[in-house]
């Protein structure tokens, strides 16, 4: 990679560096971390996997809510009703507050607001590490250039 491995957003590109994980058709994770906020990349053969954010208005239910395909009621409810290993998803198909078409659409949304978040950092760390990603990762295998 021309880019360093870790080091200051300020003098990172973004789009330069996803370029570049693309073209090698790169497997690992871009964590980026700004005050308390940590979001991550997760890339699969150059194409971004998945993404993850510790960020209340990243959160799945949050996006669906905006969406327009689920309420807060909605959301609620489900989640008070999540048990332990159960992703809130599969609680919410089960449940019949959305389709499965709705949730893949909406974790596609998840992943794509999280990545163009991540264009307006002017500030924090960043972190690319090669090598394998977490088991059971979702594989959405959106392309960079998305």
């Amino acid at each position: 990679m021309a880019f360093p491995k870790e080091g200051s957003v300020e003098r990172f590109d973004l789009a330069r560096a996803l370029a570049e994980l693309a073209q090698a058709r790169a497997k690992g994770t871009l964590r980026l971390e700004r005050d308390a906020a940590i979001k991550v990349l997760y890339l699969k053969q150059g194409a971004v996997a998945y993404a993850s954010s510790n960020e209340e208005s990243d959160r799945l239910g949050h996006v669906l809510i905006r969406a327009g395909k689920l309420t807060k009621e909605q959301l609620d409810l489900a989640t008070a009703k999540l048990s332990a290993g159960k992703s809130l998803g599969k609680q919410l198909t089960e449940l019949g507050f959305i389709t499965a078409e709705e949730l893949l659409s909406g974790a596609k949304q998840q992943v794509e607001d999280i990545a163009v978040s991540l264009f307006t950092w002017v500030s924090g760390s960043y972190e690319w590490v090669e090598g394998e990603l977490p088991d059971g990762l979702v594989d959405l295998k959106l392309p960079v250039e998305k």
